[in-house]
């Protein structure tokens, strides 16, 4: 009687292949790409958003801003200045317009555009605006029917002085890019409030208006009085493109 030698199963485990060696070797690349394209995009080049954020609307005088914002990008004016900042796949654009009298701050605008290779060939936009400004007595003083309203008329007051601050850099191709997107943010904004006027007290919640634009996809605005006249608007955006469809 013959005796049958048993056959171990890892015997049947077929060695990788060439072909799947090659796959995992060139995801592994992929993803240490992606991996150093993220970082690249780090908070550290956002120098000109870090710097913003230590200028006070009615407190920061001209010297300080000019301490404060790096030379290089910087045009000035009488009353105003404007750096423009790139580092990678990320763009800033800040402007800072001073009282005439005592050349303390009286307006912020702050627009950063930022790109995140997260899942190649596709990446994810953001758009970020931030306006800080002392809004005129008589502005907020007007018989509006209700706080909504009244935020609505903000809003769009703010859009205007965005669009004002950056005229004296209109040969700028740089600002007038940068100011052209947080202007369509803000139009569709106020269209989509006009449509929607029973939930624009959203403005104030900590989330914000929510509403879809049409080329920067999912958009939050968010509106709050840091004092009896100084407000502050927050927009943001983030949507997924194509190499062919970017912003």
């Amino acid at each position: 009687m013959k005796t049958r030698t048993a056959i171990s199963n890892n015997s049947f485990i077929k060695a990788p292949t060439v072909r799947e060696g090659t796959k995992k070797a060139v995801l592994a690349c992929l993803l240490l790409v992606v991996v150093c394209l993220v970082g690249c995009q780090s908070e550290d080049h956002l120098i000109v958003g870090k710097q913003m954020t230590q200028i006070e609307v009615a407190q920061t005088d001209t010297a300080e801003v000019l301490e404060l914002l790096p030379e290089k990008g910087l045009l000035a004016t009488a009353e105003a200045v404007s750096v423009y900042h790139k580092a990678g796949w990320s763009k800033e654009l800040g402007i800072v317009q001073f009282n005439a009298d005592d050349s303390l701050v009286k307006r912020k605008v702050y627009v950063q555009v930022r790109s995140e290779l997260l899942a190649p060939p596709f990446s994810r936009e953001k758009l970020y605006i931030y306006v800080q400004t002392i809004l005129p007595a008589d502005w907020l003083n007007e018989p509006y029917e209700n706080e909504s309203r009244m935020n609505i008329e903000i809003i769009r007051r703010c859009r205007e002085l965005i669009i004002n601050d950056s005229r004296p850099y209109e040969e700028d191709v740089k600002t007038v890019s940068m100011i052209g997107m947080a202007r369509s943010a803000l139009n569709e904004a106020l269209l989509q409030l006009a449509d929607r006027p029973r939930e624009a007290d959203q403005l104030s919640d900590p989330k914000g208006f929510p509403f879809d634009h049409t080329i920067y996809g999912k958009t939050w605005i968010k509106l709050d009085a840091q004092q009896e006249d100084i407000y502050t608007l927050k927009l943001t955006s983030t949507n997924w493109v194509d190499p062919v469809q970017t912003w």
